[in-house]
C-alpha cells in the first residue's frame, strides 16, 4: 500500500508539472525531468497494481470470494443466531441429521399451509457487491410442489427493501445432501440483509453449513 501511495503522488505530480509546462512563458527546471521520470515509472506500477486489484484498490467484477462470517452456521449451538419467528412448531434443531452427523436446522410442514422459515441477519454489506447464499439442503416431499428455497433480502440504512430474490431446489430432487445457492447483484445503497431458509408446500427439510459469501 505505501509503495501504490507513492506511486499516486508522484503520477499527481507529473500531472501537476505537465500542467505548469504548458504555461506559456515557463522553463522546466533541470530537476524536474528526473521528477517526470521517476513519475512515469511509478505511474506505470501503479496502473499495473490498479489492473491486478492490488493495495485495496476496489476492481469493479474482480473475484473477491470473501466469506462473512455467520453465527452458528452448522447448527451446532442450537438455534443461536437464528430466528424463527412465527414458526417455532414448525422449525426445530435436529442434533442427529447433520452433514456429519451433527446438529441441522429441521424444517417440518405436514399440512404444506405455513411456508415456514429460519431467517439471519447480516451487516456492514456492500451496495453494489455480488453476494451468494449457499446452504445443502435433503428433504422429503409430500405434495408435489414441495421445495427447499434460500432468499436475501436486502435493506438500507433507512430500512426501505430494496432486493427480494429466490432460489428454489423440488424436495424430489434432494433425497439426499445437495448444494443449494442463491447468487444476488444487490443494489447501491443496501447495508444489511435477512437471509432466509425456507420451506415451500408440505414436507420434511433439513439445511445445513450454510455460507454467505461476497463474490465480487
Amino acid at each position: 500500500e505505501a509503495t501504490l501511495y507513492k506511486a499516486a503522488m508522484n503520477a499527481r505530480l507529473c500531472v501537476i508539472v505537465i500542467s505548469i509546462r504548458n504555461t506559456e512563458n515557463w522553463t522546466m527546471p533541470p530537476d524536474a525531468v528526473s521528477h517526470l521520470v521517476r513519475a512515469r515509472c511509478d505511474l506505470l506500477i501503479l496502473v499495473t497494481a490498479i489492473s491486478m486489484g492490488a493495495g485495496g484498490f476496489p476492481v469493479h467484477g474482480q473475484e473477491g470470494n470473501v466469506a462473512l462470517t455467520l453465527t452458528n452456521p452448522s447448527f451446532e449451538n442450537g438455534s443461536t443466531g437464528w430466528s424463527f419467528g412465527k414458526f417455532p412448531e414448525q422449525i426445530s434443531i435436529d442434533r442427529t441429521l447433520g452433514r456429519d452427523g451433527g446438529g441441522a436446522l429441521l424444517v417440518d410442514d405436514p399440512a404444506g399451509e405455513s411456508m415456514p422459515f429460519a431467517t439471519q441477519v447480516v451487516t456492514e454489506l456492500q451496495g453494489g457487491a455480488t453476494y451468494e447464499l449457499r446452504a445443502w439442503v435433503r428433504g422429503q416431499g409430500k405434495s408435489a410442489g414441495a421445495a427447499a428455497a434460500l432468499k436475501i433480502e436486502g435493506y438500507t440504512a433507512d430500512g426501505r427493501n430494496t432486493l427480494g430474490k429466490y432460489e428454489q431446489l423440488p424436495l424430489a430432487k434432494a433425497a439426499d445432501w445437495t448444494l443449494l445457492a442463491l447468487k444476488a447483484e444487490f443494489p447501491f445503497g443496501i447495508v444489511r440483509a435477512s437471509l432466509l431458509l425456507r420451506l415451500f408446500g408440505a414436507g420434511t427439510l433439513w439445511f445445513d453449513d450454510v455460507t454467505f459469501v461476497q463474490t465480487a
